[in-house]
């Protein structure tokens, strides 16, 4: 039995709170040290094929400075493969990314996919990293990991905690007692136990209590509150992420124009002095004022243009162009309400160094847009044909994620 458990720290979304700023801050390398000055064991980071958070300069960084294990999750594909056998680093956790390698709660389909992993396993393994699995808590999961030679395995605890954080006692208690058999019978085969994703305060008390547990993640959490694909239950980051990448930064701005309508309309014997009240607090409230510098900045980084562009991947055209002349209608009306409470009807008049940089960037941004959505509507078309295995689907596929990495370095508020 484990008696000593390590705990191993998540710093991606450090980095997805970094590129969303732009710039070099919050740095997750720091991250990484002050995590380990209070005591972590190992520090997690995920390098993601669309390189969302973390990036290859992190992980080159974070390897050279941390005095603590790094544990590098990633993708089984050939690409992460290579930079992890250059990287070397003491653990490779092989994790989910696409569609068709996940379970339908989360984890690594290893036993669907065994004869696609064995090499990779075995490869990294051979390069002096101990390769862990993130796996559903499944006892045939555990048996083909132990089939495999999978010195560790991380068991999925998303299901357990999302049932804690719902209050439902009943599926947390059926989501724990998984977890419990798991542990236990992938512990009596020699495997090393570990456990995370999503575990909280709350919830990690059960799991830390048990023996076979021997290192617990924290920091990583899904993208969706819900084992679910509905809007209503995605988190900030994907959310922001999607509007940014289509260059509409709807979570920016959206709400602002009508807010300000409202306040100013509903009493017209009021409105000179209420305006007055808007631009005052513009001139001598900082906080008022950043606000809406930040407003600023996201709305001169919008293209509606563009972003019609993507209303055409949308399959009910009718809803789509409803809701994107909704759109349309509130973006006039925060550029409006902006321009009435600042005075200056041009984006960025008051950082013009910052409107060089973005205007600059526009000629290379505008192109990935275009080819993002034309690569975006062949692989729906190879989805609803079936074709989506074939080859040429793979750097169709690869060109999507570049158009991403591109994008969000470039806009530096999308993820």
């Amino acid at each position: 039995m484990v008696r000593t458990q390590r705990l191993g720290v998540n710093i991606d979304h450090v980095a997805t709170v970094r590129n969303a700023r732009g710039g070099t801050v919050p740095d997750p390398v720091r991250a990484a040290l002050l995590a380990i000055d209070a005591g972590a064991d190992g520090i997690t980071a995920h390098l993601r094929e669309d390189r969302r958070h973390i990036t290859d300069a992190d992980i080159e960084r974070l390897k050279a400075t941390i005095t603590k294990p790094l544990n590098f999750e990633m993708a089984a594909t050939r690409e992460m493969v290579a930079i992890a056998l250059k990287t070397r680093p003491h653990a490779c956790c092989l994790v989910p990314e696409k569609r068709e390698e996940r379970t339908t709660e989360g984890g690594l389909d290893i036993v669907r996919w065994h004869s696609e992993l064995q090499p990779i396993v075995s490869e990294l393994g051979a390069n002096g990293s101990r390769v862990s699995l993130f796996i559903e808590p499944d006892r045939a999961a555990i048996d083909m990991a132990a089939r495999l030679g999978a010195p560790v395995v991380e068991l999925h605890t998303g299901s357990y905690c999302h049932a804690v954080a719902e209050g439902h006692a009943d599926a947390a208690g059926r989501e724990l007692q998984r977890i419990v058999t798991a542990a236990r019978h992938g512990a009596s085969l020699g495997i090393e136990i570990h456990a995370g994703h999503g575990l909280t305060f709350d919830s990690v008390t059960p799991i830390a209590a048990l023996p076979e547990i021997a290192e617990l993640n924290i920091g990583s959490r899904p993208a969706s509150r819900k084992p679910s694909q509905a809007i209503e239950d995605l988190r900030a980051i994907p959310w922001g992420f999607s509007w940014g990448q289509c260059r509409v930064g709807l979570p920016g701005w959206c709400g602002f124009g009508s807010a300000i309508a409202q306040y100013l309309d509903e009493d017209p014997t009021l409105r000179d002095q209420r305006l007055n009240l808007l631009q005052r607090m513009y001139k001598h409230w900082p906080f008022f004022r950043t606000l809406l510098s930040n407003l600023d900045m996201v709305l001169a980084k919008t293209d509606l243009a563009i972003a019609a562009r993507y209303v055409e991947l949308v399959e009910d055209k009718r809803l789509g162009r409803r809701i994107f002349g909704l759109i349309e209608e509130e973006w006039d009306r925060t550029v409006e309400a902006l321009a009435l409470i600042t005075g200056e009807d041009d984006r960025l008049a008051n950082n013009p160094a910052l409107a060089r940089s973005i205007e600059h960037r526009f000629p290379y941004l505008d192109p990935l847009n275009h080819l993002q959505v034309e690569l975006m509507r062949r692989y729906r078309r190879a989805c609803a044909t079936g074709t989506e295995g074939d080859p040429s689907m793979e750097r169709v596929k690869r060109g999507i994620h570049i158009s991403i990495n591109g994008l969000a370095t470039g806009l530096r508020n999308t993820g």
